[in-house]
């Protein structure tokens, strides 16, 4: 049994659907390449015969490409521009589940962070050592910026790291669950945390690592009530 996904596409001036055949996937995510579209499952079994795939790429017509295997525990999927596909990783993706870590080999996104090209092949895993941080254990928030400009924000430290042409940068805000992450000139947007999941916090980061809280506001609906169960992309 599968399911039959259509993907809604907004253009300048119209609305285009393009139907999937049925597909075993429990879709998750959904990002354009520029082929067509990635389609995305956040689990992934392994077997001893093989790990499961659980990402399609679709041409505009709706035509299966290729299957991909991006690995178990997806937290989240981002396609930058040029087609690198980066996917950040929660804690039983970082340290296994189904099968990965235990009898089957270490988990894909045992790193917390990492990019594959559009045919599936690994580019690049996140270096702790590098950043100078812990190991990512659960990657609340991601940012693809730009081709080669990605921002994550994780569990247990909770600082904010920016990759940039394979290069790293570390910022310290004390703020711990937020699952929204957005970036704009020195600015970083952080939506939420354990308790006020639509608190939005602006805050300027420097350029040696310090930083402060610009503002914070919170996010509501047309009635001005806060919008405590939205999910920020």
């Amino acid at each position: 049994m599968g399911c039959e996904y259509r993907i809604l596409c907004w253009h300048q001036d119209r609305i285009d659907w393009v139907r999937l055949p049925q597909l075993s996937l429990v879709v998750s995510y959904v990002q354009p390449l520029p082929e067509g579209f990635l389609v995305v499952g956040a689990r992934c079994r392994w077997h001893p015969e093989g790990a499961e795939p659980n990402a399609v790429v679709a041409d505009f017509s709706g035509r299966i490409l290729r299957e991909l295997t991006l690995g178990d525990g997806i937290e989240d999927v981002m396609v930058s521009r040029n087609g690198t596909i980066w996917v950040s990783y929660f804690d039983e993706g970082v340290f296994g589940n189904f099968g990965w870590g235990g009898p089957g080999p270490t988990p894909i996104g045992a790193s917390g962070l990492v990019a594959f090209t559009p045919t599936g092949d690994l580019r690049f895993s996140y270096d702790p050592a590098a950043a100078g941080t812990d190991q990512i254990c659960d990657a609340y928030a991601m940012n693809v910026a730009a081709n080669d400009d990605v921002w994550v924000y994780f569990y247990d430290e909770f600082p904010v790291i920016r990759i940039a042409n394979g290069n790293y940068q570390k910022w310290s805000f004390g703020i711990g669950g937020a699952h929204g992450l957005a970036v704009h000139g020195t600015r970083v947007l952080l939506v939420g945390d354990y308790n006020r999941p639509s608190l939005g916090r602006v805050l300027h980061r420097g350029h040696d690592g310090v930083s402060h809280l610009v503002e914070g506001v919170l996010i509501v609906d047309d009635s001005g009530n806060p919008i405590e169960c939205a999910r920020m992309a």
